[in-house]
């Protein structure tokens, strides 16, 4: 496909995709896997799950770089060689199917156990699908205003969420900060750093359609440091407002800590108006992941477009996210093997992509 039938999105842009990506479901089930694994330091955790995911960030800034005119399922055959690279191809293929159809997953439990518990799974995920292959369908474009102008009503309710929960946090509960050394914190970190950080290898189908290399380098770490700020903040605040031992049990301990707030009994039941923002990052997500998906479909097959097949595709994730995560029970426990999966996809096959460059000259600018 070539770049000149691409429409360009702007660096902000890109900037606001790779933020809404990393917040996704990320801020409703992180914070209960940190607490786990680092009880009281899981705010520390998330600082150092931040940190790793800025270097990976970093390596695929370096290998976007490399080939700026080229995304990802491309230059994967320029550098390996076309059955080879086609091989790795439909290894991110399958990964962000997976990922596709997991995040669709966690919005339709979150719904069903929290909000609208008489509703369908099938129903809600049927409905989520149909406006992500409608995003996908418009274009990269569409997608990069609304992420846009999503990122400023979402930042606007998280800053506003987290002032009134400060009054109900108390500080004994992060408390003795460390007190079982650095092994818990870089244990819990783990988790955090495949879900989302490793994910992230899939900006780089977006990558070469932003305005200027520059300013694709510089949204990607500017989003991922201001969702990583706002993770690692989730995680402090629900720690802070209910105790690492109550946020541990919690499923989605951050809806549980907006609850409390009650201003003067006038502001209270805030919580569905931040569950809908979250959806909001949660479509976001799920839509890049599927754009990331069909493009690497039509790459493989060689296809001119991806438009026939996103109604198709989309119905493998339907099925998908029926079938590979049954239950809550069953996602717990994906969690902590996660990451390993993550890190092959997201780190060794890029690593191996960025020693392939080095062999070889820096592709030309079409």
């Amino acid at each position: 496909m070539s770049m000149q039938n691409m429409k360009q999105i702007s660096g902000q842009q890109f900037a606001a995709l790779v933020f809404h990506f990393t917040i996704g479901s990320s801020i409703l089930l992180i914070p209960s896997a940190l607490a786990d694994a680092a009880r009281q330091d899981a705010w520390i955790a998330a600082l150092i799950a931040v940190a790793g995911g800025l270097i990976m960030v970093c390596v695929y800034n370096v290998l976007g770089g490399r080939y700026p005119d080229f995304h990802l399922a491309e230059y994967s055959e320029r550098i390996l060689g076309k059955w080879l690279g086609k091989t790795v191809s439909v290894l991110f293929f399958s990964f962000s199917l997976l990922i596709s159809a997991l995040v669709l997953r966690n919005l339709g439990d979150f719904i069903t156990t929290e909000m609208m518990p008489e509703t369908p799974l099938e129903a809600i995920h049927v409905f989520m699908l149909l406006v992500v292959v409608m995003a996908v369908n418009l274009g990269l474009e569409t997608m990069g205003r609304a992420a846009e102008i999503f990122f400023f009503l979402v930042t606007g309710v998280f800053i506003l969420t987290v002032t009134l929960i400060l009054p109900h946090a108390s500080i004994e509960y992060i408390q003795p900060i460390l007190g079982e050394g650095f092994k818990p914190a870089i244990r819990g970190s783990i988790t955090f750093i495949g879900i989302p950080f490793l994910e992230l290898i899939l900006l780089l189908m977006i990558f070469p359609y932003v305005n200027s290399t520059k300013a694709a380098k510089k949204g990607f770490l500017i989003g991922t440091s201001l969702a990583g700020f706002w993770l690692s903040l989730a995680t402090l605040v629900s720690v802070l407002g209910l105790s690492a031992t109550i946020t541990e049990l919690m499923v989605y301990p951050t809806y549980y800590v907006a609850k409390k707030i009650n201003v003067a009994d006038f502001v209270h039941r805030v919580e569905a108006e931040l569950a809908i923002l979250w959806f909001v990052s949660i479509f976001v997500k799920v839509s890049i992941c599927f754009y990331a998906a069909v493009h690497m479909f039509s790459q493989i097959f060689n296809l001119k477009t991806y438009r026939p097949f996103t109604v198709p595709l989309a119905l493998v994730v339907f099925v998908l996210s029926l079938i590979a995560f049954p239950n809550f029970a069953y996602h717990r426990e994906l969690l902590r093997v996660w990451p390993f999966y993550a890190a092959t996809i997201g780190l060794v096959l890029p690593l191996i992509l960025l020693i392939g460059a080095l062999f070889r000259k820096k592709s030309p600018r079409t």
